[in-house]
């Protein structure tokens, strides 16, 4: 009677266990469609062709700008932008505003082309469109010559000039663009971006009538850059065949 009993419930065990593992669900990982392993996909180098000639078309500015940004995930790109500018701008009456200064971004660009399709295959696109945000800032050097200051009680006038005060500027950027992958790895870039000036170090905003690397500041602006570049691809694929 106890063998009987050993060989139901050994059977009756056996019967459990094999239920069990057959309730169990095996749930494969899905692939994220919004993101593409390794992390690091290359990185790019872009300079900046349409500024230097706008600067010399609202003054005498020179100078200009590089920019490089690397691929996260196919989707993720933290960039940074330097540049340097030197300008001289008339304000009338004879008054010359004279500047010169390193510029520095820092920010991101997220596309906005899945880097997969819903079916999960590789979605292959020769350019991709993408938002991003700045904060940019300037450490600049400034000199204003021949500014006349009135005294209007005394009747008097006072000509001064204002040499080289360190001032540093700080502002915002939303950018949004579109880069297109050209043969060999070449890149080109367009981007409409908004500027808005958050703060200054002057004792008064006149005295930043230009910043390197914003333009004037007697206000937010809406502007426009077109670079060429070069994509260094670290995942093996050649970057006109890049995945977005």
């Amino acid at each position: 009677m106890k063998r009987v009993m050993t060989i139901f419930t050994l059977c009756l065990l056996c019967i459990t266990l094999n239920a069990q593992r057959d309730s169990v669900i095996v749930r494969e990982k899905k692939h994220n469609p919004n993101y593409e392993l390794p992390v690091v996909h290359g990185f790019s180098v872009n300079a900046d062709v349409l500024s230097p000639v706008m600067n010399l078309v609202h003054g005498r500015v020179y100078g200009g700008e590089c920019h490089i940004d690397l691929n996260l995930f196919n989707r993720v790109f933290p960039t940074v932008e330097v540049g340097y500018a030197d300008a001289v701008q008339n304000l009338g009456m004879d008054v010359t505003y004279k500047t010169h200064a390193p510029y520095v971004r820092v920010g991101l660009n997220y596309g906005l082309l899945k880097p997969f399709t819903k079916s999960g295959e590789h979605r292959s696109l020769d350019c991709y469109p993408y938002v991003g945000l700045r904060y940019a800032m300037a450490f600049m050097n400034y000199d204003i010559q021949n500014l006349v200051i009135e005294d209007k009680y005394w009747g008097t006038k006072d000509v001064k000039n204002f040499t080289n005060p360190s001032v540093y500027s700080g502002w915002m950027e939303v950018v949004a663009g579109v880069r297109m992958n050209l043969a060999r790895g070449f890149t080109l870039g367009w981007a409409f971006r908004f500027r808005a000036l958050l703060h200054t170090t002057a004792e008064d905003k006149v005295f930043v009538h230009y910043v390197p690397g914003y333009g004037k500041s007697d206000g937010s602006a809406f502007t426009f850059n077109y670079t060429i570049g070069y994509t260094f691809s670290i995942d093996g694929r050649k970057p006109v065949e890049k995945k977005y």
